[in-house]
C-alpha cells in the first residue's frame, strides 16, 4: 500500500498531463469550474486517464483504483453548506447523523469524510453515489438503479478514447 501511497498521486498528476493538457481541454476545464461542474469533469476525467492508463499497462489502472479507493474513504473535503443540503434533501438527516461534518476553516463550509458519506447516500438510494461508487470504485450498479444504469452507459469501452469536449 505504501507504493501506491506514493506512486499513485504522481501516476496520476502525471497522467493528466498526458492526457488533458491541450489548451482546449484547459478551457473546457476552465469553464466547468465557472458553471460549478469543475468537481464533476474532474471524475469523468480521472476514470478516462485510468482507462487509458490500463490499457498501457493494467498495472497501473489498478495501482490507480487502489489510490481511489483508499483515499475516497479515508479522504475528508470541504463542502458549502448549501449545496450540501441541497445535495442530500430527504436523506440529510440520516446521512449526517450517521458521520457528523466537522468544523471547517471557511465559515461556508463543513468538513465532511467522503467515504462514509457516500456510504450513507447509497443506503439511502441517491443515485449519483451509487453512480459515483459504481464508477470510481469499480462497484458496478449492485442495486440496479435505473439512474445509474443510464449514466454507465455513457462510460462504455469506447470512453476511453474521447477527448475531454466529447
Amino acid at each position: 500500500m505504501r507504493t501506491t501511497l506514493v506512486e499513485g498521486p504522481i501516476l496520476h498528476e502525471y497522467s493528466h498531463h498526458l492526457y488533458h493538457s491541450e489548451s482546449r481541454a484547459q478551457a473546457i476545464r476552465k469553464q466547468a469550474d465557472q458553471d460549478g461542474l469543475g468537481k464533476l469533469l474532474n471524475l469523468v476525467a480521472d476514470e478516462h486517464l485510468e482507462r487509458n492508463l490500463r490499457a498501457l499497462d493494467r498495472e497501473y489502472g489498478n495501482q490507480l483504483k487502489r489510490l481511489g479507493a483508499y483515499a475516497f474513504n479515508r479522504g475528508a473535503s470541504d463542502f458549502d453548506v448549501t449545496m450540501l443540503v441541497e445535495s442530500l434533501t430527504s436523506s440529510m438527516l440520516q446521512v449526517l447523523s450517521e458521520d457528523a461534518p466537522a468544523v471547517s476553516r471557511n465559515p461556508n463550509s463543513v468538513v465532511v469524510h467522503g467515504g462514509a458519506t457516500l456510504q450513507s447516500l447509497e443506503r439511502c438510494g441517491n443515485s449519483f453515489a451509487r453512480f459515483f461508487r459504481a464508477l470510481r470504485l469499480g462497484l458496478g450498479n449492485r442495486h440496479k438503479d435505473p439512474k445509474v444504469a443510464e449514466a454507465l452507459v455513457l462510460f462504455g469501452k469506447s470512453f476511453r478514447h474521447l477527448d475531454m469536449a466529447e
